[in-house]
């Protein structure tokens, strides 16, 4: 678990203060959260500087500022699909935004640029009084808003048609969720009551009140939750025995059967993980849902509902938790507090559990009504093809009924049935022809042998010649004397049969030296992880608005079951013999490594790719990045192949990074070697490996010298980071660099490791020390390698129009990790300048390349 304060996220007054920040909500591609404050306006941002802490500050500025509302903004909700934001306010107003895509980014008010642009789609008045929460349900078909009218207004999802007023309540609505199968709405109000919905009349079918009548009336919303199976509400501002509770109501007689303790004050909001769990096997190995819940204590707890227990709580405020929200994949928790700030938790694979699949979590909804939407045809051609699949299947069944009534016609082979045998086939196998040896013996006693030529038994007279045993057929490898890498064989006669060559009648023991190359590094021994019962990843495609896909692969005693998910419909499904050790996939292909050792690789469609391809070993360890798959086997070989091409790019032992550290070796003295592990290991899309130890040392494997290359380790602070999306990056978590020795290393790493990103930030900071030790040299060969040759072209073209990384001769590449190097060159010569002794050298190196600019310019305009 990662907390983080999200000090760039605010809403400010005109003198600059922060105001309260009612609502944030994440976007459902998890690429961006909305925010809503008292300064009536609504704030898009990145999610990006939250899962990398080293992104450019441009990142952590609003993506664009929303401004309508003439009140503060207290609640804004994404639609499923994303493609809508509604956001209610205390002017009494809701606004309907959609993303322009074809819009002019315009300056907001605070004039900055808005990098999206969003317009109001449409307004929808009606509420006489503050609008305090926003619900969609989960078909995007309708958007209930509540508010301190004590009214529910039911708009069209699509139209925002007014459809129905619900007015039963007698206090301020503070919180509305619908139910996942579709078939409720569930409000929460100021009268202390929790109100359920029928959506098929609109009429209410139950009213609950005994968890609120002793639970406080200050609180500022009472934002409630549906659970991702349908089967409980988490509700808010609960009071037992006068300690503030979160009730969990049952669907199943609307009960309140469990209450979550552990907060001081009432609480204020509570919001499920869309994900349901497997728990872990030190809490049983139960489903269970995962619930986050915030209070005016200003803390946030998070909870497994099935166990009643608290995973963790924590203080991140100075006031009041308003809002809560989970990205789509169950991974991060956003929170906003009235003190205006905003916090992020991000919680590592494994935390909850195993991820219950989407057919599973759909077969349990199904109990409560929930069907799975119709596949319809959408054109005549669907239907004509249906059609004609129909007749042949026909077609085929009257031709097995007539096969197994004896009318079929023509004939089969005949086939030998059990006990039968088969004749046999006369094989040639070619086997080298062994001929007697000359054997002599000198005058000091010693005996001679002549080698004599193997034939390669390609001649008619070598085929089928068996090979005769000869004197000496019995080996046995002894140790060397003198302590160097040979193997020493003996041979040791036995009596000669008729088929062995006439012995002398006394032979003496003969000992023949052969040469051998000793290995360098013990085999590596990993262990190969034991079979789980349910394996998933979650494949996020970018490709022309592809909805996420996830991927199940389900153990069973003899096999595992394959299937692939998207929202609520099953693409397709796999059967394999054996139980699997490794799931992976990126948009690019599936990978399943089974226990036999088996490797199995789909598309994302569910084609199969490859037939069974067979490894050395099951893989201990497995992972993909692009159109790249990374195996580490048993003995620790690592292959990278191009599923792509269909090709190997990268084999290679790990062997030699499993080795302990000379000091630890001399410290253990005779006593057992200490083991040295992978903690950390991905591929990059790149196809670059990139593999963590147990000694926190980071590798990347570099594709040019073909060599393991150390990236990071603990005496520096360097650590790896990988993404969902093998985007892996590298990471300085120390206070500051030390030495420039230390930042030359992590500019290096980053040109290993192929992260254009890092590089441009490393390659700033070295021209900030540079500039700082007045390091004159270093910077003057720095701008040389920067600024390359004057008379090559800053981007080459080739004719084709693609940009080449170096000119015809290849004696100078223009960029780097993609990036023109002169363009570099221009960003970091006002760094240089600031030392004023460098000034004569930054001088020259700016006209230089202004030279070239203004000569490649002129060269565009023909003139």
């Amino acid at each position: 678990m990662i907390i983080s304060k999200l000090d760039w996220v605010q809403h400010l007054t005109d003198k600059g203060k922060r105001t309260p920040i009612y609502s944030v909500h994440v976007h459902p591609d998890g690429s961006k959260f909305a925010t809503g404050g008292q300064d009536a306006k609504i704030r898009l941002w990145s999610m990006a500087p939250i899962d990398d802490d080293q992104v450019d500050e441009e990142e952590r500025q609003p993506l664009s500022t929303l401004v309508n509302h003439n009140g503060s903004v207290l609640c804004v909700r994404w639609n499923p699909d994303g493609k809508f934001l509604a956001s209610g306010s205390d002017d009494r107003m809701i606004v309907i935004w959609e993303h322009d895509v074809a819009g002019v980014n315009r300056g907001n008010l605070d004039g900055a640029i808005n990098l999206e642009t969003w317009r109001p789609r449409k307004i929808l008045p009606g509420h006489e009084s503050d609008v305090i929460d926003l619900a969609w349900s989960p078909d995007n078909e309708f958007l209930a808003s509540s508010g301190c009218d004590s009214k529910i207004f039911i708009w069209s999802g699509s139209t925002f048609e007014r459809i129905r007023v619900l007015s039963q309540h007698e206090g301020f609505v503070k919180g509305v969720a619908w139910d996942p199968v579709g078939k409720f709405l569930a409000s929460q109000s100021d009268d202390k009551s929790m109100k359920i919905w029928r959506t098929s009349d609109w009429e209410c079918e139950q009213t609950i009140r005994e968890p609120y009548e002793q639970g406080a009336s200050t609180t500022y919303v009472r934002r409630l939750s549906w659970s991702p199976d349908g089967g409980n509400i988490v509700t808010t501002a609960g009071e037992s025995g006068s300690i503030p509770t979160a009730c969990l109501i049952e669907r199943d007689g609307w009960k309140s059967q469990h209450t979550l303790v552990g907060h001081q004050d009432p609480v204020e909001c509570a919001v499920f993980n869309p994900i349901i769990y497997i728990s872990p096997p030190t809490h049983g190995e139960q489903r269970s849902a995962v619930c986050a819940v915030g209070s005016q204590d200003s803390q946030i707890s998070i909870w497994w509902t099935a166990i009643d227990k608290s995973l963790t709580q924590v203080k991140l405020f100075d006031h009041s938790v308003l809002d809560l929200s989970w990205s789509y994949d169950g991974k991060f928790l956003l929170a906003s507090s009235f003190d205006g700030n905003v916090a992020a938790i991000e919680f590592e694979g494994g935390e909850f559990g195993t991820p219950l699949s989407t057919a599973d979590l759909q077969n349990t909804m199904s109990a409560y009504g929930f069907k799975r939407p119709a596949v319809v045809a959408e054109s005549a051609m669907q239907l004509e093809l249906e059609e004609v699949n129909a007749v042949r299947e026909k077609e085929a069944a009257s031709t097995r009924i007539a096969g197994l009534m004896g009318g079929a016609s023509g004939s089969l082979e005949a086939r030998p049935g059990p006990g039968v045998a088969r004749p046999a086939a006369s094989i040639a196998v070619n086997v080298p022809r062994i001929t007697t040896q000359t054997e002599t013996i000198t005058t000091s006693g010693k005996k001679r042998i002549q080698p004599t030529f193997l034939s390669s038994g390609t001649g008619a007279g070598d085929i089928g010649t068996p090979m005769p045993r000869t004197v000496h057929d019995d080996i046995s490898m002894s140790d060397a004397s003198d302590g160097e890498n040979v193997s020493v064989l003996e041979g040791r006669k036995r009596k000669a049969s008729l088929h062995d060559d006439e012995p002398t009648a006394k032979q003496a023991r003969t000992t023949y030296v052969l040469p051998t190359i000793a290995p360098l590094h013990r085999p590596a021994n990993l262990l190969l992880p034991s079979v789980s019962d349910r394996l998933h990843v979650d494949i996020r495609s970018k490709r022309n608005g592809e909805d996420a896909r996830g991927v199940e692969c389900r153990n069973q005693d003899h096999g595992c079951r394959i299937s692939c998910t998207t929202g609520t419909t099953r693409l397709w499904q796999e059967s394999l013999p054996k139980p699997a050790l490794h799931l992976v996939g990126s948009i690019d292909f599936v990978a399943v490594a089974c226990v036999d050792g088996g490797l199995h690789v789909f598309s994302i469609n569910g084609w199969r790719m490859f037939p069974y391809l067979l490894l050395e070993t099951p893989p201990a360890y497995m992972a993909s990045g692009g159109c790249y798959l990374m195996c580490i086997s048993a003995n620790g070989n690592l292959t990278v192949w191009d599923i792509s091409k269909a090709e190997e790019k990268i084999s290679t032992s790990i062997a030699q990074l499993l080795r302990p550290e000379i000091s630890e070796l001399r410290s253990v003295g005779t006593g057992p070697i200490p083991a040295v592990s992978i903690v950390g290991y991905m591929v990059k899309p790149e196809g670059l490996p990139v593999l963590r130890t147990s000694l926190d040392e980071t590798f990347a494997w570099h594709i040019g010298m073909k060599a393991w290359v150390k990236v990071g380790n603990r005496d520096q602070g360097i650590v790896l980071k990988a993404t969902h999306d093998g985007a892996g990056t590298i990471r300085y978590q120390g206070e500051q660099m030390i030495s420039m020795s230390e930042i030359e290393t992590m500019l290096a790493s980053a040109l290993v490791m192929r992260s254009p990103k890092e590089y441009n930030m490393w390659l700033k900071r070295y021209a900030r020390k540079l500039a700082d030790e007045g390091a004159e040299s270093k910077a003057k060969e720095l701008c040389d390698f920067l600024l390359g040759p004057m008379n090559r072209p800053t981007i080459a073209v080739n004719d084709q129009g693609l940009t080449q990384t170096s000119d015809h001769m290849g004696s100078w590449p223009s960029v780097v990790l993609g990036i023109p190097k002169r363009d570099c060159l221009l960003h970091i010569l006002p760094i240089l300048a600031k030392n004023r002794s460098l000034q004569r050298l930054v001088s020259q190196y700016q006209s230089a390349v202004e030279e070239i600019f203004d000569g490649e310019r002129l060269v565009m305009l023909g003139v």
